[in-house]
């Protein structure tokens, strides 16, 4: 079980992915479990906790469970978080 924190975290700024394709990595300073409140699409604030992968073309996947259970797959470019599918 992941143990919950008291104060809201807040999500970091995802820098920008424009880069030259030769450019070989980016780093992203995310820590893989935060439980954090996020408000997304104008839903109401739900409890998150994600995990980040960087892919080979540098979109950030995203895995957010959300206090129901359900499992959200979103996929973050740049700071556009785009919803791919909800289960």
């Amino acid at each position: 079980h992941l143990t919950r924190q008291d104060d809201d975290v807040a999500i970091p700024d995802i820098p920008s992915v424009q880069r030259p394709q030769n450019q070989i990595s980016h780093n992203f300073d995310f820590n893989p479990n935060l439980i954090i409140k996020m408000e997304y699409m104008n839903l109401i604030q739900m409890n998150l906790v994600f995990s980040v992968y960087r892919c080979r073309d540098m979109q950030l996947k995203i895995n957010l469970i959300i206090s129901n259970h359900k499992l959200l797959h979103l996929i973050s470019t740049s700071k556009h978080i785009k919803l791919v599918h909800l289960i």
